[in-house]
């Protein structure tokens, strides 16, 4: 008996993973069908895909690209190592990451800016107010912190305590881990690790879409 309710719990808990995503049902995150000797399927993409599938695309009405970081930030002579992402601002209007302080229309539009998970600020500043610090990654990068998102629930795929601006991992590999590099962001390649999420529109826009739309667009392509 004991066996099958801690198999029953188990199971709910994977059967809630990002339903606390309140507009969840309209979320896609975008696979991609890679040939070698074998078909291999993944979640990696290439930089300008995200962009390029939403002016494709009518129904899509934003997106978001999202990649791994691990950064070795420096405050007051101590030494914190955590792993966050790089990501485009459009991400808070995808999914539900609740600010805490800070306002997530205008967190990432500084490119020098940062946005922790309240967790990550006490461990950083304790009781201080964290808004408006400085943060040095890497003895080399100044950042200053713009917004406090909640903890991450641990039914998300999400794994991060930090997030900065996407542009500068193109402009800046700053992290310490490096298992891709930032050589292929364009089509030639997906070494940036990069995921695509795609926001579509709600049913009735898409539905009124197919009435009025005379692009002749087809779904179904493998993307």
């Amino acid at each position: 008996m004991i066996c099958a309710f801690l198999i029953f719990f188990w199971v709910q808990h994977e059967l809630s993973f990002d339903r606390y995503n309140e507009k969840g049902r309209n979320i896609y995150r975008v696979l991609q069908h890679i040939r070698y000797s074998e078909v291999v399927t993944w979640a990696i993409n290439q930089g300008p895909l995200g962009q390029a599938l939403k002016e494709e695309i009518p129904e899509i009405a934003e997106q978001a690209r999202y990649s791994f970081a691990r950064w070795r930030i420096n405050h007051k002579d101590e030494i914190f190592a955590y792993i966050g992402g790089y990501t485009d601002p459009s991400l808070f209007k995808m999914f539900t990451l609740p600010f805490v302080q800070g306002d997530p229309d205008t967190a990432l539009s500084d490119p020098r800016s940062v946005v922790l998970t309240r967790e990550l600020a006490q461990k950083i500043f304790g009781s201080e107010d964290p808004i408006g610090k400085i943060i040095n990654v890497a003895d080399e990068y100044d950042f200053r912190v713009s917004g406090i998102l909640q903890d991450l629930p641990d039914n998300t795929h999400f794994r991060f305590e930090f997030l900065a601006n996407m542009n500068l991992i193109f402009a800046l590999w700053m992290t310490d881990w490096r298992p891709c590099t930032a050589e292929n962001s364009g089509w030639d390649g997906s070494s940036l690790c990069l995921r695509a999420y795609l926001f579509l529109f709600p049913v009735w826009a898409f539905l009124d879409w197919l009435l009025l739309s005379n692009s002749g667009y087809s779904w179904g392509q493998d993307w």
